[in-house]
C-alpha cells in the first residue's frame, strides 16, 4: 500500500503554486520514494490506485488541499484530566473529591476534556481494565452530567470503553492505535471519533526502542495505514484524528522532526499534538515539568502555523491566549 504526505520542510502557511502540492510519494510494495506534484484530483487518483480510501478518494483529497487554502487560525484546545495518582505533571492529576478542580477547568470552557485513568509516562506501571474504568467512571459521570463540552476517554483498553457507554462521550484517544479490533468495532457501532496515535512497543517498553530509519515517513506511514483501516472498517474520515505521538517511542531528535514536520501530517484528516510539558520541552530548556509552560507555549505557537488542528494541554487558557494573540498578529 503507497502513501503520499506534503514535502517535508514546507512551511504549510505560504499558498501553494498553481493548485498544487509537492508530496513525498512512498510506495510500499516497490519500496521506492519520489517527489511529486499533485493537484487535489492527481491525489484522488493516487489515492484510488494505492486502494487505501475506497469511496472517499475525493473527499480525503479534498481535506489535504482544503487545509492548505484555509488561513492560520487557532487550533482547539483539549485539556487533560488524568484521574491517576502518577501522571508525570501533577497539576493534571484529579479523582472523585477534586470537584472545584474539575468545575475550574470546565470554567474555562475547554474545546475538549480528555480524561484518562491510566499513566501512559515512560516505564508506567499498567494497570487492569478495571482499576482504570474504576479511575475515570466517577469523572465522565460529573463531566457528562455537569457540561456539555465534548470529551474524549483516553484509554487503550476496548473494556474501559464499554463500562462508559452509558454516559455521554464523543471520542476514543487510543495510544496503541486502535491495534485491538474491539475498538475500531465499538467507535463504529457507537459513531465515535477516533484520535489514531502511534506509539512503538507499550508505555513500558516505547523507549528502548526510539531509533527510526525515517522518523517522518515511518510515523505517516502507520498513521496512513490505521487511518485505511478505520475507513474501511465503516468509520467516516470525519471521525479520524491523527496523533504522530510526541514522547511515546521517540527520542529528542525524533520529537523535534516529527514538530518541525507537522505540516507532513496533512493526510486528510484532523491532526492533534500533544506537546505540553514534556521531556523533550525540559531538554531544550532545562527545566523541571512545573517551569515547561513557557516552552509548551514556544510549540503550540509553532504548531498553528503548521495549521494542527488540536492541541492537548495541561495548561488551558495560557496556552490558547498565546495562540489567539499570535493569530490576531497575523490577522491583516
Amino acid at each position: 500500500m503507497g502513501f503520499a504526505f506534503p514535502l517535508r520542510g514546507l512551511s504549510g502557511i505560504l499558498p501553494y503554486t498553481d493548485n498544487q502540492v509537492e508530496f513525498e510519494v512512498h510506495q510500499s510494495v516497490a519500496g521506492s520514494t519520489e517527489r511529486r506534484m499533485m493537484d487535489q484530483e492527481t491525489m484522488a487518483s493516487f489515492l484510488s490506485e494505492a486502494g487505501t480510501f475506497p469511496g472517499f478518494e475525493e473527499e480525503i483529497s479534498g481535506n489535504i488541499f482544503r487545509k492548505f487554502r484555509t488561513p492560520i487560525k487557532p487550533p482547539l484546545m483539549m485539556s487533560i484530566l488524568n484521574a491517576t495518582p502518577d501522571s508525570f505533571f501533577p497539576g493534571s492529576r484529579v479523582d472523585r473529591k477534586s470537584v472545584d478542580k474539575i468545575d475550574s477547568i470546565l470554567e474555562m470552557k475547554p474545546d475538549i476534556i480528555d480524561i484518562g485513568g491510566e499513566s501512559t509516562r515512560p516505564a508506567s506501571v499498567e494497570i487492569t481494565p478495571e482499576e482504570e474504568l474504576s479511575r475515570v467512571l466517577p469523572i465522565v459521570e460529573y463531566v457528562s452530567g455537569s457540561s456539555s463540552v465534548p470529551i474524549s476517554i483516553d484509554t487503550r483498553h476496548p473494556a474501559t470503553i464499554s463500562g462508559l457507554l452509558g454516559f455521554r462521550f464523543d471520542m476514543i484517544n487510543d495510544i496503541s492505535g486502535f491495534s485491538d479490533p474491539e475498538m475500531i468495532r465499538i467507535a463504529y457501532e457507537n459513531d465515535l471519533n477516533c484520535i489514531i496515535m502511534h506509539m512503538r512497543g507499550s508505555p513500558q517498553t516505547m523507549q528502548n526502542d526510539t531509533k527510526y530509519r525515517d522518523v517522518v515517513a515511518e510515523v505517516c506511514g502507520f498513521l496512513s495505514e490505521r487511518s485505511s483501516l478505520l475507513v474501511k472498517s465503516g468509520i467516516s474520515p470525519s471521525k479520524i484524528i491523527l496523533d504522530p505521538g510526541i514522547g511515546f517511542g521517540k527520542d529528542y531528535e525524533g520529537n523535534m522532526e516529527l514538530i518541525r514536520n507537522a505540516h507532513c501530517f496533512n493526510l486528510g484528516f484532523r491532526t492533534l499534538f500533544g506537546t505540553s510539558r514534556k521531556t523533550f520541552v525540559g531538554k531544550l530548556t532545562g527545566k523541571a515539568v512545573e517551569d515547561r509552560l513557557p516552552g509548551t507555549i514556544a510549540t503550540s505557537i509553532f504548531l498553528m502555523q503548521k495549521k494542527v488542528d488540536i492541541l492537548r494541554v495541561h495548561d488551558l487558557n495560557e496556552n490558547r491566549d498565546a495562540v489567539k494573540a499570535y493569530a490576531s498578529i497575523l490577522s491583516p
